[in-house]
Order: structure tokens, then C-alpha cells, then sequence
């Protein structure tokens, strides 16, 4: 129900939609009714997966906390930031009571504890050259980390 290629293809230059998940978040650029403006703001606190997964309670910034339900004030969600630098916590169920989130309708089948994904950044300055190169690593049940890409620049 979104833009198709007739809408990409009046743009300069023009282009065919993907029609498929987004593989890095800049692509976000690409999207019909996103502006630069919008990307900025948002970008710090999205990421492009292979695969759906759990938003992790553990690390998410207090925004992502505070967008997961209607009426999570943004010192809410600081509160709970605090109490898992204390901590973690243990279980989804855990995280779903803590008392500013109390009464708020948090999707818990949408959250983790832990992480799968992972994107290390590194970056080299040699003289007046630098680059910047990233890997996304996924980690799988039984503990076994894989690379999934490396890009050099923005990713």
C-alpha cells in the first residue's frame, strides 16, 4: 500500500523500488515521504536487519523505550534506562512491569533481553586519508558469531 515504481519513476534520477526489506538504513533516503531532515532525527535510533528481531530492553536508548507505547514519557523511559545500568533485566516479563511502564500496553512478543545483531565500526587515518569500515556480525543461539557484511564508508 505504498509508493510503487510509477511514483520512483518521476524522480530525478529515477529508480525502481526494491520491494524488499531495507538493507541499510540510509536507504530510508530512497523512501517516498522521507526527508533528510526526518532521516537525521531518526537514523541514531533505527537499524536495517536480515531477519525480524526483538528490540533488545538491555540497550535500546530511552527514545526507543519511550516509542514502544502510547503515553511512555521520555523521563519514563530515562527512569528505566536507570534501573537496568543497576540491573539488567533478566526477563521481558521483568522489563514490562517496572513501574513507568505501569498499565501501558508494551508488545512483549516485539522485545528481547539479548542481542543477535551486532555492528562493529572501525576506523584508519594515515596521513590525510581515514576510512571507515563496518561489519555486521551476527551471534546465533548457541553462542557462534558469523559475519554477515562488511562495507566501507557509511553503512
Amino acid at each position: 500500500n505504498g509508493a510503487e515504481d510509477a511514483e520512483y519513476l518521476k524522480r530525478t534520477p529515477p529508480y525502481r523500488t526494491a520491494n524488499a526489506p531495507l538493507v541499510s538504513v540510509s536507504e530510508l533516503l530512497l523512501v517516498n515521504g522521507y526527508s533528510a531532515q526526518v532521516y537525521t532525527r531518526l537514523a541514531p535510533y533505527v537499524c536495517a536487519l536480515p531477519a525480524v528481531t526483538g528490540i533488545n530492553v538491555n540497550t535500546a536508548p530511552a527514545q526507543v523505550l519511550a516509542a514502544l507505547a502510547d503515553g511512555i514519557a521520555l523521563s519514563e523511559a530515562e527512569s528505566v534506562v536507570k534501573t537496568r545500568e543497576q540491573k539488567p533485566f533478566a526477563t521481558v516479563q521483568e522489563f514490562a512491569v517496572h513501574p513507568a511502564l505501569a498499565g501501558r500496553a508494551v508488545p512483549q512478543d516485539k522485545l528481547s533481553v539479548q542481542s543477535s545483531y551486532f555492528l562493529v565500526n572501525g576506523a584508519a587515518t594515515a596521513g590525510r586519508g581515514q576510512v571507515q569500515l563496518y561489519s555486521l556480525l551476527f551471534r546465533n543461539d548457541a553462542g557462534v558469531v558469523t559475519t554477515l557484511a562488511r562495507t566501507q564508508g557509511a553503512y
